[in-house]
């Protein structure tokens, strides 16, 4: 690894660049909440829900597609739906943000890694090195985390970003199903 590269991010400017996506998602009605606990360190993070419905068959086809959904348990759908929540928290130890994510099914039962490694793809090479379970660094409670141990060289390669975070989420999201909206991009600039 090129230690030019590297890159440490502090808890205060985590929690600036937290603050800043929370301000433009309120904007852009894209359901972001912020959750301050304390003041000192560790003391914020992002979530995000995202409900989805999974179509298997269409007109007798095989095809397999996952369609966003409206957080609202209250409306009734059909097919396999799933509720993804999605955590941006800190880590001391490795001075990085870290995306984290429990998967619900619609009787309340959670995806196992397991799981998660078939649905996202992970072939055996990678699974056990990117995505693991591990405890949330502020909840104290297993999730499904993207392994940080990669990600100080990562968001070293984001040059003059102004928002670190929503660069790194923007590339590392969709890995684990978290799709930004392009219009975040303006907060890099």
């Amino acid at each position: 690894m090129d230690d030019s590269l590297r890159f440490a991010m502090s808890w205060d400017a985590f929690l600036k660049c937290i603050d800043e996506l929370k301000s433009f998602s309120d904007e852009l009605n894209d359901e972001w909440v912020l959750h301050k606990l304390h003041d000192g360190e560790n003391g914020a993070y992002l979530t995000k829900k995202v409900r989805r419905q999974t179509f298997s068959q269409i007109d007798g086809g095989l095809i397999s597609f996952e369609e966003n959904l409206l957080v609202d348990e209250s409306v009734p759908v059909n097919g396999d739906v799933t509720t993804h929540e999605y955590h941006v928290v800190y880590s001391s130890s490795y001075a990085c943000p870290v995306l984290c994510l429990n998967i619900w099914r619609s009787n309340g039962s959670l995806l196992t890694i397991e799981e998660c490694w078939v649905k996202f793809s992970f072939s055996s090479d990678d699974k056990y090195n990117t995505l693991t379970q591990m405890e949330h660094p502020v909840l104290m409670k297993p999730f499904i985390t993207l392994h940080p141990c990669k990600t100080a060289e990562l968001i070293g390669t984001f040059g003059n970003s102004k928002n670190i975070v929503v660069s790194w989420l923007s590339t590392v999201g969709p890995v684990i199903g978290l799709n930004m909206l392009t219009d975040y991009a303006r907060l890099t600039y």
